[in-house]
């Protein structure tokens, strides 16, 4: 008899941005980083054999002794509560005989997707009248060197988001031979600002591999088909898409590097928050956000395509052949905005790209982004922002992405967005009467459509055609996208 167990962490968003302190974000992002295999390991002694996944808060693995499995169900969530106070954790354990079977890797997310839906108290239940902490609201256990209540899991964030602790996460930004001393690892929000600011813009980034569950479906009846061997298969793409993600992220931040040559001496423009499986969460200085973000997904089909190719040889699963595409959402915002409001419009706008990205081709998903400024004081669905920021009049709209990667059709693409943005940070392109004309859209079109032609009548062709102001496709304008790059490259 065999036993398939497979465990899952929820809430991980919601544990890492509690707070605005980059100290308890990277404290937060080391714990998640270091549950699902470095702590793991260590208290259960599982050889790698055993694991098919242990990657993103996600752990699956095959073992045949029973007291063991029995072992990790009983003490697993205790010690994720432990390390991790206020993480949830779901758990499944399907028994079977012979090898491993698409029926019986099915079994299990049926009952780990049962678990999610069971109600969890992550936190202990406390009397309204006890001190809490002013950051989380959580109850407080002591108090920090600043005479100011803190709760458990801030307690076990700042431990790990110590100068002197040991900073994984980070480390898979850079090869082995491309590593920066760790003085130059950012602990503040200022620090990755640089020039002594104390506040600036920043962006969000969350990218997220395209149609991934289906790929998965395909692979297992296609293995079973095949009559190859499951566990191997299903640990080989684990693995190659673990690895393929983070050289992509290496990727990304050697071009970012490259831009910030000047800055050599200075700490980091930028901190990974999720690295794992097919998700990257980043936080970056904003005028970097978008060449990093491009970067990413470029690479992000090279490797998985390099990757996966033992996967296409060795098993015949065609279906990876050239491998996986990503989408990601970029949100901009000062230094001072909650980042968890951030994290979940950037969400929000990679799961926009992503629909947006599988009506052209649902079967060869093509890579895309789209981003937003954050200029309200508080975020909603991005689908309401739409409708309340991004609808100036009816027959008018702002949202003009998400842009793609290669030309498709006519699609927006990044590219295009690019050499708009540089046109228009010539010094006499003519930015300050486009921003007028943004401003009076909302109040007058009457008006707005007069100032569009004293535009055109007191500029160039090179302008008029370069920022394309005759165009008006199907309601759309992409000015606003173009005057939203260029001031933050103006940053």
């Amino acid at each position: 008899m065999s036993y398939l167990y497979g465990s899952s962490i929820q809430g991980i968003q919601g544990f890492i941005f509690e707070t605005n302190e980059l100290k308890e974000i990277v404290g937060a992002s080391e714990i998640v980083e270091s549950l699902t295999y470095d702590i793991f390991i260590e208290n259960f002694g599982i050889d790698e054999h055993h694991f098919i996944q242990h990657a993103a808060g996600n752990i699956k693995l095959v073992h045949d002794d029973r007291e063991t499995i029995a072992r990790i169900v009983k003490t697993w969530p205790k010690i994720v509560e432990e390390n991790a106070p206020g993480l949830t954790l779901s758990q499944a354990v399907v028994s079977f005989t012979g090898d491993l079977t698409k029926e019986v890797i099915d079994e299990l997310e049926e009952k780990l997707k049962i678990a999610r839906n069971t109600p969890v108290v992550t936190q202990p239940l406390s009397y309204m009248g006890i001190i809490r902490s002013r950051k989380t609201g959580k109850a407080a256990v002591e108090w920090d060197k600043d005479n100011m209540p803190v709760d458990s899991a801030s307690i076990v964030k700042r431990k790990l988001g110590h100068e002197n602790a040991a900073q994984k996460l980070i480390g898979k930004c850079f090869a082995e031979n491309e590593t920066v001393g760790a003085a130059r690892y950012p602990f503040n929000i200022t620090d990755m600002l640089g020039d002594g600011k104390e506040s600036g813009w920043l962006a969000v980034i969350h990218a997220d591999g395209n149609g991934l569950g289906r790929m998965i479906l395909k692979m297992a009846e296609r293995l079973q088909q095949n009559h190859h061997n499951v566990q191997k298969a299903f640990k080989d793409f684990s693995t190659s898409l673990e690895r393929a993600t983070v050289l992509s992220v290496q990727e990304a931040v050697k071009g970012v590097m490259e831009s910030i040559k000047e800055e050599e001496n200075k700490r980091l423009p930028f901190r990974p928050v999720i690295i794992g499986g097919d998700d990257m969460t980043i936080i970056i200085r904003a005028d970097l956000a978008l060449t990093f973000t491009e970067n990413y997904l470029r690479a992000f089909q090279k490797h998985t395509k390099n990757e996966m190719k033992t996967l296409v040889n060795e098993f015949r699963l065609t279906e990876f052949k050239e491998g996986l595409t990503a989408c990601a959402g970029i949100a901009y915002m000062k230094s001072s905005y909650p980042f968890h409001y951030a994290v979940h419009l950037a969400d929000g706008l990679c799961g926009d790209a992503k629909k947006a990205s599988k009506k052209i081709n649902a079967d060869n998903i093509p890579a895309s982004l789209a981003f937003h400024k954050i200029q309200d004081s508080f975020i909603e669905d991005y689908n309401q922002i739409v409708e309340r920021e991004l609808t100036p009049h009816d027959g008018l709209s702002f949202k003009y992405g998400p842009y793609f990667l290669d030309k498709i059709d006519d699609k927006p693409t990044v590219s295009d967005l690019r050499n708009k943005v540089k046109l228009l940070l010539e010094d006499d392109a003519p930015r300050s009467g486009l921003r007028n004309w943004l401003a009076l859209v909302h109040d007058d079109p009457a008006r707005a459509q007069q100032w569009m032609e004293r535009i055109k009548e007191v500029t160039t062709d090179t302008y008029i055609k370069g920022l394309e102001l005759d165009q008006n496709r199907t309601g759309k304008t992409h000015l606003y996208d173009v005057m939203t790059i260029a001031s933050i490259a103006k940053l």
